[in-house]
C-alpha cells in the first residue's frame, strides 16, 4: 500500500499545528496526558482523508474514543495526531505527527513529520515496498561511534531506572516517536528506551527504523506483538532500539529502582 497521497495532507496538519503552536490551550484527559483542540482537530481531518483514501483497513487512532479493530482487514493504520503534545502546548519543538502502516498487524510502512526538529523539520517516509526518504530525499544511514554513548529516555525514567553507572548521555525530546527516530536522524544518537507507550506511540517509527536495520522490542528482548495493542493496551513493559552496541548498555546500566 502506498503512503504517497498521505504525505501532503499531513504536511499540511504539521503547517496547522505550527501555526496554532503559540496559542494552544492544554487541557487534561481522564489519565491526566495533556490534550489541545489541536489534536483533536487533526485526529479528526487525517482520518477521514486516510478512510476516504483506503477504505476496508483499520484506523485506530489516540483520539478516537473507541477504535474497532477487524482481523479480516490485513491493513491496519494507527495515528497518532499530535506526539508529544505536552512539549507542543509549552512552545517546544520536540513534536510530531505519526502515522504508521500494518501489514498483518507488522509496520511496514510510516510518515513521521516533526516540523520543528532540526534546521529545516523532518520528514521521515517509509513506504512499505520502497525505501525511507528524509525531506523528500533518499537517506542514506550514517552512524558513527560516539563517546561518550548518548541514548534517549523518557522524561520519567529517573523515577522507575537507576542510571548512574551509565557513563554516557541521557537526552530526552518529549516524544516516543522522535527519540526512536533519533538513531537514525542523529549520528550519535545509538539507542532509545522507550516507555509503556501505545501502538499510535511506536508503530510509524518502528516501521521507518525497521527499513534501516534496527528493531524495537521488549527491554527483557521479547518480541513486540502488536496483536497486543490493537485494542488500545500499552506496552507490557519498556522497550528499547538501537545498535546492538547500545540495546547491550542499556539493558546492563539501567537499573529497575
Amino acid at each position: 500500500m502506498e503512503l504517497l497521497p498521505l504525505v501532503n495532507h499531513i504536511k499540511n496538519a504539521g503547517s496547522f499545528a505550527l501555526d496554532a503552536q503559540s496559542s494552544a490551550v492544554r487541557s487534561f484527559k481522564t489519565d491526566g496526558s495533556v490534550v489541545t483542540a489541536v489534536d483533536i482537530a487533526i485526529n479528526k481531518a487525517l482520518t477521514s482523508v486516510i478512510q476516504e483514501y483506503y477504505p476496508g483497513v483499520n484506523i485506530i487512532a489516540e483520539e478516537a474514543s473507541t477504535s474497532s479493530y477487524n482481523p479480516d482487514y490485513e491493513y491496519t493504520f494507527a495515528l497518532d495526531p499530535l506526539d508529544g503534545t505536552d512539549t507542543y502546548s509549552m512552545g517546544m519543538p520536540g513534536w510530531c505527527i505519526a502515522l504508521g502502516l500494518l501489514k498483518n498487524l507488522e509496520p511496514v510502512g510510516g510518515i513521521v513529520y516533526a516540523p520543528s526538529w532540526g534546521p529545516a523539520g523532518s520528514l521521515l517516509v517509509a513506504e512499505e515496498n520502497g525505501s525511507v526518504t528524509l525531506n523528500g530525499r533518499a537517506f542514506k544511514l550514517e552512524k558513527e561511534t560516539a563517546y561518550p554513548m548518548q541514548v534517549m529516555a523518557p522524561s520519567t525514567a529517573h523515577r522507575y531506572f537507576d542510571f548512574s553507572s551509565f557513563c554516557g548521555k541521557v537526552r530526552n525530546s518529549g516524544s516516543s516517536i522522535i527519540s526512536m527516530s533519533a538513531i537514525i536522524l542523529h549520528s550519535q544518537i545509538s539507542g532509545a528506551l522507550i516507555n509503556n507507550s501505545f501502538i499510535w506511540d511506536i508503530a510509524a517509527s518502528h516501521a521507518v527504523i525497521r527499513k534501516l536495520g534496527f528493531e524495537l522490542e521488549y527491554l527483557n528482548g521479547k518480541k513486540i506483538e502488536y496483536k497486543e495493542l490493537v485494542d488500545r493496551s500499552a506496552l507490557r513493559d519498556y522497550a528499547v532500539c538501537g545498535t546492538p552496541e547500545a540495546v547491550q548498555t542499556i539493558r546492563k546500566s539501567f537499573a529497575r529502582k
